[in-house]
């Protein structure tokens, strides 16, 4: 028989809350509340196995302690949302680097990704780097239209200081935020200015990535603490692993809550079953402010490539 638990739940248990900050083979580390210096290596109670509840990385638990430096979880609280790949929960917020040319943005997956996050109410950030290379006026352009923060830099000769990477930094403080880039467009060389001190953790992941092999890991979060103790990052092993699994957890009839800007265009239509897709500008408010140049056409043409998608998803799959 299995003692190890044998005192959990005993008046004399010590119980806190803290967050999950990784998940290997059922063990999870959780970072205390009381001590964010203070690393609690805990099981999760069985009957959440019975639940069909998981623990991820990023969830706010209760737990309670077993020794000074081992717990165990007993309770898993409300969570804000809970992405499948990566797996992770309560995500605040995703930072999307992308460049005008070397390579050239997909915009397709840009709108793809922004939709996923902003359906699972993540706040985007996009970054175009390369901007040495080519000018990313026309990509902040479209994303700033589109409602999302959007800036230009390059990595390659930005000081650490400097306003764009002062933006940035704000823009994750106190939140939980991952980092998708696809390869070459210098993801880990932007994260290694925002955070230094992560430079080998985030160098090691964005390798496997150059590598081109599509590499299994668990999340991490990293605190940043040059920043805030509540401060973390994760890394994404490029965009395909964090955005196609999501697709599913948008249903067709709430996928223009994804786009913020056809969203607004979309109550002028003549018939309320309009989908904003094949119909012409007489009918379809939204294709008519896209004729106008008010909404831009790559994204209302990633709307419809989406719809298409998401429609062709069989319940069973």
């Amino acid at each position: 028989m299995d003692n190890t638990n044998n005192n959990v739940g005993s008046p004399c248990a010590k119980s806190a809350t803290g967050r999950i900050v990784k998940g290997v083979g059922g063990l999870y580390t959780v970072v205390t509340d009381e001590n964010p210096d203070l690393r609690i290596t805990a099981n999760a109670k069985g009957t959440f196995r019975h639940e069909k509840i998981t623990p991820s990385v990023g969830d706010r638990v209760t737990f309670e302690y077993i020794s000074e430096d081992k717990g165990f979880i007993t309770d898993i609280m409300e969570r804000k949302n809970i992405l499948i790949r990566p797996a992770c929960a309560n995500v605040d917020c995703l930072v999307i680097t992308a460049c005008a040319e070397s390579p050239k943005a997909d915009l397709y997956m840009l709108d793809k990704l922004s939709a996923v996050a902003t359906y699972n109410g993540i706040s985007v950030l996009f970054v175009f780097n390369k901007c040495d290379i080519a000018p990313a006026d026309e990509l902040i352009d479209i994303y700033s239209r589109a409602g999302f923060e959007a800036i230009a830099l390059s990595a390659a000769s930005t000081h650490s200081d400097s306003e764009e990477i002062n933006r940035i930094k704000d823009f994750v403080k106190d939140r939980i935020s991952f980092f998708a880039g696809a390869s070459g467009v210098g993801k880990s060389s932007l994260m290694n200015l925002l955070f230094p001190g992560l430079s080998l953790a985030t160098g090691g992941l964005s390798r496997k990535i150059s590598r081109g092999k599509h590499t299994t890991r668990a999340s991490e979060l990293y605190r940043v603490d040059d920043i805030s103790s509540s401060t973390y990052i994760a890394d994404t092993p490029g965009f395909s692993s964090f955005e196609v699994a999501q697709l599913k957890l948008i249903p067709k009839e709430h996928l223009l809550e994804a786009f913020p800007e056809i969203y607004a265009h979309s109550d002028g239509c003549v018939y309320k079953d309009c989908t904003h897709t094949g119909e012409g500008s007489d009918v379809c408010s939204v294709k008519k402010a896209v004729e106008d140049g008010i909404i831009p056409r790559s994204r209302h043409e990633s709307f419809v490539r989406l719809y298409g998608e998401i429609s062709a998803i069989k319940p069973w799959d």
